[in-house]
C-alpha cells in the first residue's frame, strides 16, 4: 500500500511539472508597435544627439540656398529637388521675370534681340541709325515734303556764326555770288551739308568744307531725337 501511494504522488508531481513547462513554453513575446531608429554601432553621439537623430521632419519644401530647394519627407529624406532661377525665398521659388521678345534699339546705332528671359542676343550695328528696333538706311535725299517747306534765309555776312535748322535753305550772298546751303542729313555729332547741288561727306563740329571761293565751318551740331526736338547746326562762312 505504501508503494502505491508513493507512485501516485510521483505521478502527480510529474504532471504538475509538465503543466508548468507547457504553460511557459506556450507564451510568446508581445511585439512592440513603436519603431525605434537604429543608431549605428560605434557612434560617438551623446544621448541627447541620439534623441535628435531619430526626430521626424515637417514634410514640405525648404530652401537649401538662394537658388534651389528640396522637398523633405517626415523621415527627413529628400523626395525631390528643384532649381529656382529667380531665387528661393520662404520655401517658394520666386516667379521668373519675362520680357516681350523682339528687336530693340540699344542706342542710336545698335540693336539687339531681346529674349523672353530678358537677355539680349545677336547684337548688330546699323550702318546709319536704329529706330524702333529696326536699322534705318540713310536716305538718298531730303524727303519731298521737307523740300517743299524749305525756308529761304539770306545771309550776306561773313565770319559771323549763324544757326540753321533742318529743313531750312540759306541763301548765301558772298562777293556778289549766291550759294544755296541746307542740311542734307543730320545725326548725333555729325552732319552732311548741301551747297547748291554738291553734298558733303560727314562733318563733325569744327569741320570745314570748301566750295568755290568760300569755306564753311561747322560750329556746333544739335540733335534731339524725339518729337519736337531740335535739329540744327551753327556755321560760319569764311
Amino acid at each position: 500500500m505504501k508503494v502505491l501511494k508513493l507512485v501516485k504522488k510521483g505521478i502527480i508531481v510529474v504532471a504538475i511539472i509538465l503543466g508548468i513547462f507547457l504553460l511557459v513554453s506556450c507564451k510568446r513575446p508581445v511585439e512592440s508597435s513603436v519603431e525605434i531608429a537604429e543608431i549605428p554601432e560605434g557612434n560617438d553621439l551623446s544621448l541627447e544627439e541620439q534623441a535628435e537623430a531619430v526626430e521626424t521632419c515637417l514634410e514640405g519644401w525648404i530652401c537649401i540656398d538662394n537658388n534651389s530647394r528640396n522637398y523633405l519627407l517626415t523621415d527627413c529624406t529628400i523626395n525631390q529637388s528643384e532649381n529656382c532661377p529667380a531665387g528661393c525665398e520662404n520655401s517658394i521659388c520666386k516667379p521668373v521675370k519675362t520680357c516681350t521678345a523682339g528687336w530693340k534699339c540699344l542706342n542710336e546705332k545698335k540693336r539687339s534681340y531681346l529674349l523672353e528671359s530678358c537677355f539680349y542676343e545677336n547684337t548688330t550695328e546699323c550702318d546709319w541709325k536704329c529706330e524702333q528696333g529696326s536699322c534705318i538706311p540713310e536716305p538718298e535725299a531730303l524727303p519731298e515734303e521737307i523740300q517743299k517747306e524749305l525756308v529761304i534765309i539770306e545771309n550776306k555776312v561773313k565770319n559771323v556764326s549763324k544757326d540753321m535748322n533742318y529743313g531750312e535753305l540759306h541763301t548765301l550772298t558772298i562777293d556778289g555770288y549766291k550759294y544755296n546751303l541746307s542740311i542734307y542729313f543730320i545725326d548725333v555729332g555729325r552732319v552732311k551739308l548741301k551747297i547748291d547741288d554738291v553734298k558733303s561727306d560727314w562733318l563733325m563740329e569744327s569741320s570745314t568744307i570748301d566750295y568755290n571761293e568760300i569755306t564753311i565751318t561747322v560750329d556746333y551740331i544739335i540733335l534731339q531725337p524725339y518729337a519736337g526736338g531740335k535739329q540744327m547746326i551753327g556755321y560760319t562762312v569764311n
